[in-house]
């Protein structure tokens, strides 16, 4: 699982994509589906995580009622599922 987190989030989806067109293919075996499956779960997870994570990095530009550069200030994102 180690080798999966420092994988780029880029990379991680585009495999994740050639897993999912692997499962669609109807020649493809129930071994083979089941390992990528397997591959493919730890994979989302990986992408799901880091989504995560910058998630909380984002920076949301909010104006404070005026329209002038001067009012607006960065706010780090909030998640709305908190509190």
């Amino acid at each position: 699982m180690a080798a999966e987190k420092k994988i780029k989030f880029e990379d991680a989806l585009t495999e994740l994509e050639d897993i999912v067109a692997k499962l669609e293919d109807d020649t493809t075996g129930l071994d083979e589906s089941f390992a990528l499956f397997e591959k493919g779960s730890k994979l989302a997870k990986v992408c799901a995580d880091k989504l995560t994570g910058y998630e909380r990095q984002v920076k949301i530009v909010k104006t404070g009622g005026g329209k002038s550069a001067e009012s607006a200030r960065l706010e780090l994102f909030e998640d709305e599922g908190k509190e």
